[in-house]
């Protein structure tokens, strides 16, 4: 088998790490508009889906209540062979 090769890593100055950080920061905060709005948007998705459950519940419960009972076939009983 052979064996990976691992890159040695590498010293980053302050200078570096800041300008690393810094990008980062920019990065999160131009993405938290977009963020923001597609949370509101998934928000109202899983609102309106929970409402349709509710609607599609309650038209079973009244199909269920305003459905007569089933009428119930007599099934001939078997006799046991001894």
């Amino acid at each position: 088998m052979s064996k990976i090769k691992e890159a040695p890593e590498k010293e980053y100055t302050a200078e570096e790490i800041a300008a690393a950080q810094a990008q980062r920061t920019e990065f999160y905060n131009s993405n938290l508009p977009v963020l923001r709005l597609q949370k509101e948007y998934e928000e109202l998705l899983a609102l309106i889906e929970e409402s349709r459950l509710r609607r599609l519940n309650a038209i079973m419960r009244y199909a269920q209540l305003t459905t007569p009972p089933e009428e119930k076939e007599e099934k001939p009983e078997r006799k046991l062979k001894n």
